[in-house]
């Protein structure tokens, strides 16, 4: 499986999006609080890459709207 994720990465920086878009991770059930960290960490993450490049009105609009409130623009 981690084998098709890094394929995935790696397509996913050839059509201009980012590879950090897809993760994956292996938990048990027992492992509640390891979910809600990661789970918190995919959010972040997300938040900062915001709406996917290939929506490009979407993103403009994010973009404008985030700028106006005085966050730093994204890295990507």
């Amino acid at each position: 499986m981690r084998k098709r994720v890094s394929k995935v990465k790696k397509n996913f920086a050839q059509m201009g999006l980012e590879p950090e878009r897809i993760e994956m991770f292996n938990l048990s059930s027992s492992e509640g609080p390891s979910f809600a960290a990661i789970a918190k960490e995919m959010v972040e993450r997300t938040l900062k890459l915001g709406p996917s490049p290939l929506r490009k009105e979407v993103r403009e609009a994010w973009l404008k709207s985030r700028a106006a409130s005085g966050w730093p623009s994204p890295t990507n």
